[in-house]
């Protein structure tokens, strides 16, 4: 999850994935307590969103929406922080960016900590424009759809 020798986008991509999904948890928590209609509003929709997605067939809705509020954290977090990233030997034909994003499905692998959640990572990521444009995805492709889901 965290090694110092590793290049900043996969320990972003690792721990910090698991904490922004953590604090993604508090931020729906905190909202379903405090907020007020228009937030009850805007989550049902997000969850709403997240059900109809190409990749919906996932174990827990609730778990995904914590995740897809805790990415946009992960993601800003790494650019306002990390500078140039080495290479991980082996994979040096990939960018920062999408390692950060490699290594935060890597942790939803069958041996990992979570289990096999490829589902989770699909149904997540296509809502992230900087996956889409790490990739390179086309515009209407399943992992770039043209209707993204807004999370508040």
């Amino acid at each position: 999850m965290y090694e110092g020798s590793l290049p900043a986008a996969v320990n972003y991509g690792g721990l910090g994935a698991v904490v922004g999904r953590a604090l993604g948890g508090l931020f729906l928590d905190a909202y379903r307590r405090y907020g007020d209609p228009a937030s009850a509003t805007a989550l049902a929709d997000a969850r709403s969103c997240l059900t109809r997605g190409q990749f919906g067939a996932v174990d827990s809705i609730e778990d995904l929406l914590a995740e897809a509020f805790g990415v946009g954290a992960l993601v800003a977090a790494y650019k306002l922080t990390a500078t140039a990233d080495n290479a991980v030997e082996g994979m040096e034909a990939y960018s920062s960016m999408q390692m950060l994003f490699i290594a935060m499905c890597h942790n939803k692998c069958k041996g990992s900590m979570r289990g096999n959640k490829d589902p989770v990572c699909n149904a997540l990521l296509q809502y992230v424009p900087e996956f889409a444009d790490a990739f390179r995805c086309q515009a209407g492709a399943p992992m770039n759809p043209s209707r993204r889901c807004k999370f508040l």
